[in-house]
């Protein structure tokens, strides 16, 4: 499917022009939540310019685990929200595409809690910090309008925690599930002498499905508001996430997914066989993060005054494994990160006339990390060459030789600009953001093991600029139907973790690629939004998108890969219908169609031990983690009062695990789950039961992939049948 620019326009036009026609001016108009996203102010989604999707507390809390985003996420037409289901690698989420390829952790996706960032200056964020059990909705922005948030912004997706009110309130959560699943979780909340206030533990402990994946993380959170002075709040957040421990199953290669989709990883060296890979190696991750912020907003009338800063440290421990020779890149990940950046902001607001309304923002961004990084061999031994074999001549599973020191820093300055002009029945936007992306490598450690380099050669800097431009104009057909068009040429930089290692011939060099360009992105969406009757809102979306200079993966050698630049394209649709059917049946669907390819021939390089495989991509190749079809389908039936019961069903296409599209894809699945939720309110007390079974029909199917694995263990698979209940219980004072 290939979706042009006046062609986009053109169907956009005449669906809006349908929906004029059936227009009722009589019937009254359904509000929406208020979201900030996008517009930096408070707005109805429908006068937005943008795809901006909203879910509420109760499709994130009720009958969920609250574990992980794509508990929700799946609802949302555009992300592609995969669970890995290996806490030590976190979700695979992406946004029309983009963020699919990151091998870890979040990518092109800027994530923000409470207005403050969760990703960090090079674009790399993790959602395994957010916290669910208090989260009062999620805001997601995609398109061109993400652009004004900067580098790495092909999407934006902002949690906002709940706000202490009323009495003192004390509540708790004990969930039980497959697995040997069991979390708990403890709040309290209320206001106080005109303090807000909003405490909360959690405790999430998993055996995992397959050997070697069992996960323990805890989760704690404070925060506070008051209003020092008059037309001001300040806020106060702190956020702690613990993982002692979390192993890494891996994933599968094409054979053993076919004969065991739940076993272990199974590798051959030489003579030896290791039945469980991850076992010898001890695959596992710890991960200490602490995060705390301060936002202060003053109000001048409708004028505002915002003042936001914040700090934190995240120290991560990783023993990762390898299939090679003893001189492979098998080895540990060790770093301490310290984080910190601010974000100041002027909003003014004045009238032109009855109803003419310019908004002006102005801003100044500010984030920076430096890491302490350090790399070790993940197994002692006394041998000098040959083959690697834990538990016989070596001890794997341990810091082994060092082969890495150095100390990495990232800042992003960012200065922007907003104008929103709303006059009479247009609704008409421009932003201009300035960004500076620098990093800088300073290595400490040269001792020649394996492919490390002198520190002259792996030191040094490079920065990248950018300028931002966002246009957009939305066009209110009735008080029921909303046209709009936008553009937008934003940039991402590459990670940190894409530079680390450089092309040497048939080889990866240990030296920063300094060479790797920032992607240019070009965008441009047309869509429509329309209440059809008060009790049902549709939206369509089509968008072109043109990107110069994508990293994608140049050579992989025994799992350290380089990178380069390419060139890539996404044309898509996108429909969601939310309605209310009957006093008692809600219903919510939602499709996404993306041709998301390489528009430029290129080879990719995949070696593992002495056997080297150069694979030709054609122009036209799809890009891979990313599935051309996807949908997802729920309803939800509310027979008694305190009675909800309901059902979702979720489809995605084929993906591709690599450039060439030579290896097997994963197959695409259809999937449905069933979830039913009590509630009683007895004086004071608020009490809940839940239940849900996922995967109804026990399919086996590949939940997430590992873009261009130098082993082969593409797939990741997702659990069969499995089932949560739970209790909640909380008194009010």
């Amino acid at each position: 499917m290939t979706v042009g620019p006046a062609r986009s326009l053109l169907v956009v036009l005449a669906t809006g022009a349908l929906l004029q026609a059936q227009a009722d001016d009589d019937v009254p108009v359904t509000l929406h939540p208020l979201v900030v996203t996008g517009a930096r102010v408070a707005r109805d989604p429908m006068d937005l310019a943008a795809s901006v999707a909203v879910l509420d507390r109760n499709e994130i809390v009720d009958a969920q685990p609250r574990v992980d985003l794509t508990e929700s996420l799946g609802s949302i037409p555009g992300i592609q929200a995969l669970n890995r289901h290996n806490y030590a690698q976190d979700l695979q989420i992406s946004s029309r595409g983009f963020g699919a390829r990151s091998p870890f952790g979040t990518r092109s996706i800027k994530l923000y809690t409470d207005g403050i960032p969760a990703s960090m200056a090079d674009g790399q964020g993790e959602t395994s910090t957010f916290n669910l059990d208090q989260a009062e909705r999620i805001e997601v922005l995609q398109g061109p309008m993400a652009a004004l948030y900067g580098n790495q912004a092909g999407g934006i997706l902002q949690l906002f925690t709940r706000e202490g009110a009323g009495p003192p309130t004390l509540e708790g959560t004990t969930e039980f599930g497959s697995f040997g699943m069991w979390k708990r979780d403890e709040a309290a909340l209320g206001s106080e002498h005109g303090v807000s206030y909003l405490l909360d533990d959690s405790h999430f402990h998993t055996d995992g499905y397959r050997p070697d994946s069992q996960a323990n993380r805890d989760q704690q959170m404070a925060k506070f508001s008051l209003s020092p002075t008059a037309g001001g709040k300040l806020t106060v957040v702190a956020n702690a996430l613990q993982q002692h421990d979390t192993q890494d199953p891996l994933g599968l290669t094409r054979s053993a997914y076919l004969l065991d989709p739940f076993g272990p990883v199974t590798a051959h060296q030489g003579s030896v066989t290791y039945p469980d890979l991850a076992s010898a190696y001890n695959t596992r991750k710890n991960i200490n993060h602490l995060q705390g912020g301060v936002t202060y907003d003053q109000a001048f009338g409708e004028d505002h005054l915002q003042t936001t800063l914040y700090s934190g440290n995240r120290h991560v421990t990783q023993f990762q494994s390898a299939t090679a020779s003893f001189a492979s890149n098998s080895g540990v990940i060790d770093y301490g990160r310290d984080f910190y950046g601010t974000d100041f902001r002027w909003t003014g607001v004045r009238h032109l006339g009855e109803q003419d309304t310019l908004t002006l923002i102005a801003g100044l961004d500010n984030d920076q990390f430096q890491d302490n990084r350090k790399g070790f061999t993940n197994f002692t031994t006394t041998e000098t060459s040959g083959t690697l074999t834990c538990g016989l001549n070596a001890t794997c599973g341990v810091f082994g030789t060092q082969k890495r020191q150095e100390t990495d820093t990232v800042r992003s300055t960012d200065p922007y600009v907003q104008a929103e002009w709303a006059l009479r029945s247009w609704v008409l936007s421009a932003g201009l953001r300035y960004s500076r992306v620098s990093f800088n490598v300073n290595n400490t450690l040269s001792n020649g093991l394996v492919t490390r380099q002198a520190t002259a050669a792996a030191s040094g800097d490079v920065t990248f600029t950018h300028t931002t431009p966002a246009l957009s104009a939305l066009y209110q057909l009735n008080r029921k139907t909303n046209l709009y068009i936008s553009g937008s040429q934003g940039f991402e930089t590459p990670t940190l973790n894409e530079m680390f290692y450089s092309r040497n011939g048939a080889n990866v060099a240990d030296i920063f690629n300094f060479g790797l360009k920032a992607a240019t992105v070009h965008s441009l969406e047309a869509g429509v939004k329309s209440l059809l009757d008060t009790d049902t809102q549709f939206t369509f979306a089509l968008y072109h998108v043109r990107v110069d200079n994508e990293a994608v993966v140049d050579i992989n050698v025994n799992g350290a890969a380089a990178y380069k630049n390419a060139q890539t394209q996404r044309d898509g649709a996108e429909w969601s219908l939310d309605s209310q059917l009957s006093p008692t049946v809600s219903g919510k669907l939602s499709v996404t169609l993306l041709h998301a390819f390489f528009t430029s021939p290129g080879t990719t390089t995949t070696v593992v031990g002495p056997t080297a495989s150069a694979l030709t991509v054609p122009a036209g190749n799809l890009l891979p983690g990313v599935a051309a079809r996807y949908a997802y389908a729920a309803l939800e039936w509310n027979p008694l009062p305190g009675v909800s019961t309901g059902a979702e069903f979720l489809a995605r296409g084929r993906m591709f695990v690599e450039d060439s599209n030579t290896q097997m894809p994963a197959p695409g699945y259809a999937i449905v789950s069933w979830r039913l939720l009590l509630h009683q309110e007895v004086s004071g007390w608020k009490f809940k039961e839940f239940a849900r079974i996922d995967n109804l029909f026990d399919r086996t199917y590949v939940g997430s992939v590992i873009i261009g694995d130098a082993f082969g263990r593409y797939y990741e698979p997702a659990p069969g049948r499995n089932g949560l209940i739970g209790v909640s219980a909380g008194y009010t004072f």
